[in-house]
C-alpha cells in the first residue's frame, strides 16, 4: 500500500512519512488506527499509557459498558463529558463520538431512529473514509471498525436494489475481509456480520428471482456461513453467532427442500441438526444469565483490553515489591521525579520509564503472550510452540523452544516464560512429576516477583499477565498434589488483586487473564467443598464472558456447576441434557480434549 492509502482520513502523507522516519509522532488514537489498517493485532500487547491518555481510554471504556448494559442515560452523560474533552482533537475522536451516539439510538429504538442512525454512521464513515462513495471498497485501506461503518451504510442503501447488485456488493465485502492482512481475531469481528447482512439483504430483495439463480446464490452463501462459523470457532468468539446460525439454518432448509438428490438432502438436514444443537445450547446459556443473544450494537469493535496507566503501575509495583523511591530512582532519575510520576503530576521521558520498568521486573514493550522481542520470527515461533503444546506435539515444542532460547535476549521475562513452557512440555509428556513441575513453575515466577513477600507486604499490587498465569499454574499443580489449602492461600493474593480491578469497574478490560484464573478458582473452591462460593464465581464469570462474547471456557464453567450439584447431592433431573449442553458448547470452541471428557462422564 502507498502512503496516501494508509494516511487517508487519519493524517497527511507528509506527516506519515515523518512518523515512519521517526521525526514526528501522532496521537495514540491515530497510531492505533494506522496499525489496525496494517493488520497489526494489538490483543497481544499490554498497553502502558500516561494518565492523560489512560483517562481518555477509561472514559471510552465506561461509555461502551454503559451502552452494552443498557444504562443509556449514564452513557449520554459520559458521552457529553467525552465530547467536551476530546471530540475536537481529530477525526478519530469525533468518529467514536458519532458511532456511540448511533449505538445509544439503536438501543433506544432502532426502528424509530433508523434514518438518524444512518446519518450518524455516514458522517462517521466519511471522516476517515472520504473516498467511500468515489472508490471501490477493495481499493481502500480500512480497519475493521471502518469497514463496519461502510457495511452499516451500504446495508441501508441496498433496499429495493437489484438482487445481483446486492449480491455483488456483499461478496465484495467478504472478499475484502479475506485479505491476508486480517488475522483470525479481526476477521471474527466483521466476517460473520457481513455474511449475515448479505443473507438478510438478499432475503429482503429476492422478489421474483428465478429459482435456479436463487439456488446458486444460496449455495454460495452457505459457504460464507460455514466460513463465518469456522472463524468464530477458531477465535472462540460469538459476534453475530445467532444471526449467522439462523441464516445458515434457513439456507440449509431451503436447499434441502429444492434438491432432488436424496444424499444431499440428508447431508443438509444432518448439518442443520448440528447447527441447531449449537444454537440452542448457546442461546440457553444466554437466557440463563440474562444476556441478549442477538447483537444489538457494534461497541465491541471499539473495546481495547489490557490497558494500564504508567503512573499507577510504577506506584503499585514499587509498593508491592517493598522498594523505596530511593532504591527505584538510583542511577535513573531523582526521587522527586518518582514522586511526581506516582502522583500523576508529570510524564517521565521514555528512556526513564524503560529503565524504571526493567528495575521493577517489567518491560514497557511487553507482549502479554509472554516474551519480549522485536523479531517477528520469534513471535511466530512462540505461537507455533503454544499450538504444538496444545496439540501434545512434544518433540516439536521442544525443538521450537530450543530455537527461541538461542534467538532471544536472556532477560528475566523471557527466561520466566521459557522455563514455564519447558516445564509444561516435560510435565505433559510425563518426563517430570507434579512435584517437580510445581517447583519449576514457582522458580519461573520468582524471576520477576517473590510471591511470598508480596503476600506479606502489599496493599497495592500490579502483576503482569505472565506472572498471574504463572501463579495460577503453580496453584493448579498444588491442587493436583492434594494441597488445596496451600493453593487457596496463594491464589487469594491474585483474587485480592482482581478485587481492586473490580472496584475500578475494569473487569471487562482484563477479561483474558481473569477468565483463566477465576475459572480455576471456582474449581478449587468446589474441590474444597465451598460449593455456594464456587457457584457464585462461575455464575459471575459466565455473565462477564457472555457479555464480552467470549466462548473459550463457558463449557468448562457450566460443567463445574453440574459437578458441584452432584457433589452436593443435589438432584439433577436432566443431568444428561446438561452434559450434552457442555459438549455442544465445547464443540463451538473445537476443544476435542474436553469433548471426550464430557462424553466419558455421560457414559
Amino acid at each position: 500500500m502507498n502512503l496516501e492509502q494508509l494516511a487517508e482520513g487519519v493524517c497527511t502523507k507528509s506527516m506519515l512519512q515523518k512518523v515512519e522516519y521517526g521525526e514526528r509522532t501522532v496521537n495514540r488514537n491515530s497510531l492505533n488506527r494506522l496499525l489496525a489498517r496494517l493488520g497489526i493485532d494489538q490483543k497481544k500487547y499490554e498497553k502502558y499509557l500516561y494518565y492523560t491518555e489512560f483517562d481518555e481510554w477509561k472514559l471510552k471504556n465506561d461509555i461502551i459498558n454503559a451502552i452494552e448494559d443498557g444504562e443509556l442515560e449514564c452513557a449520554k452523560t459520559l458521552l457529553d463529558m467525552y465530547d467536551k474533552s476530546y471530540a475536537d482533537i481529530g477525526n478519530i475522536e469525533l468518529q467514536f463520538s458519532l458511532v456511540m451516539q448511533a449505538q445509544i439510538l439503536q438501543h433506544t429504538d432502532a426502528e424509530k431512529y433508523d434514518d438518524e442512525i444512518y446519518h450518524l454512521y455516514q458522517s462517521a464513515m466519511l471522516l476517515t473514509v472520504p473516498g467511500a462513495y468515489e472508490k471501490e471498497t477493495d481499493t481502500l485501506i480500512l480497519s475493521t471498525d471502518e469497514l463496519n461503518l461502510v457495511l452499516e451504510c451500504r446495508n441501508r442503501e441496498v433496499n429495493n436494489a437489484d438482487i445481483d447488485e446486492v449480491f455483488d456488493i456483499y461478496q465484495g465485502f467478504i472478499n475484502y475481509i479475506d485479505n491476508a492482512r486480517f488475522d483470525v481475531g479481526a476477521r471474527a469481528k466483521i466476517y460473520p456480520k457481513a455474511a449475515a447482512c448479505m443473507y438478510n439483504s438478499i432475503k429482503k430483495n429476492v422478489r421474483d428471482t428465478k429459482p435456479s439463480k436463487l439456488q446458486k446464490m444460496c449455495i454460495q452463501m452457505k459457504k460464507y456461513c460455514e466460513q463465518a462459523i469456522d472463524i468464530l470457532r477458531d477465535d472462540c468468539k460469538s459476534y453475530y453467532m445467532c444471526e449467522i446460525f439462523l441464516a445458515y439454518m434457513e439456507i440449509l432448509q431451503y436447499l434441502a427442500d429444492v434438491t432432488d438428490d436424496e444424499a444431499e438432502r440428508k447431508q443438509y438436514k444432518d448439518i442443520y441438526e448440528q447447527i441447531k444443537r449449537w444454537n440452542d445450547a448457546y442461546a440457553a446459556v444466554c437466557r440463563q444469565y440474562g444476556i441478549e443473544y442477538h447483537m444489538l450494537d457494534c461497541c465491541y469493535l471499539y473495546r481495547e483490553e489490557d490497558v494500564y496507566c504508567i503512573n499507577d503501575v510504577i506506584r503499585k509495583r514499587r509498593k508491592m515489591l517493598g522498594m523505596t523511591m530511593t532504591k527505584l530512582s538510583d542511577g535513573i532519575c531523582s526521587e522527586r521525579t518518582i514522586r511526581r510520576i506516582e502522583r500523576r503530576e508529570c510524564k517521565a521521558i521514555e528512556g526513564i520509564v524503560d529503565e524504571l520498568f526493567w528495575r521493577l521486573g517489567m518491560s514497557n514493550e511487553y507482549m502479554n503472550m509472554g516474551i519480549v522481542t522485536e523479531s517477528r520470527e520469534n513471535v511466530e515461533l512462540y505461537e507455533r510452540c503454544r499450538k504444538a503444546l496444545n496439540e501434545r506435539l512434544f518433540s516439536q515444542a521442544r525443538e521450537i523452544l530450543d530455537k527461541l532460547d538461542a534467538n532471544m535476549v536472556k532477560n528475566s521475562i523471557n527466561m520466566q516464560t521459557l522455563l514455564e513452557m519447558r516445564s509444561l512440555v516435560d510435565w505433559y509428556d510425563g518426563k517430570i512429576d507434579d512435584e517437580q513441575h510445581m517447583k519449576n513453575l514457582k522458580m519461573s515466577v520468582t524471576y520477576t516477583v517473590d510471591i511470598d513477600k508480596v503476600k506479606q507486604n502489599s496493599k497495592e499490587m500490579f502483576f503482569t499477565y505472565t506472572e498471574i498465569l504463572g501463579m495460577q499454574l503453580v496453584c493448579a499443580a498444588m491442587k493436583r498434589l492434594g494441597r488445596c489449602e496451600e493453593a487457596y492461600s496463594n491464589l487469594k493474593t491474585i483474587i485480592r488483586y482482581f478485587g481492586d480491578i473490580k472496584e475500578d469497574n475494569m473487569e471487562d478490560a482484563y477479561v483474558g487473564v481473569i477468565e483463566v484464573v477465576l475459572s480455576f478458582y471456582g474449581s478449587l473452591l468446589g474441590s474444597m467443598g465451598h460449593f455456594e462460593e464456587s457457584n457464585y464465581i462461575f455464575d459471575k464469570l459466565n455473565k462477564l464472558l457472555l457479555k464480552m462474547r467470549r466462548t473459550h471456557i463457558i463449557h468448562l464453567n457450566m460443567y463445574n456447576l453440574v459437578w458441584n450439584k452432584k457433589e452436593e447431592n443435589v438432584s439433577i433431573l436432566n443431568y444428561e441434557d446438561e452434559m450434552k449442553k457442555c459438549i455442544n458448547l465445547c464443540q463451538l470452541t473445537k476443544n476435542e480434549f474436553y469433548e471426550e471428557c464430557y462424553l466419558a462422564r455421560i457414559k
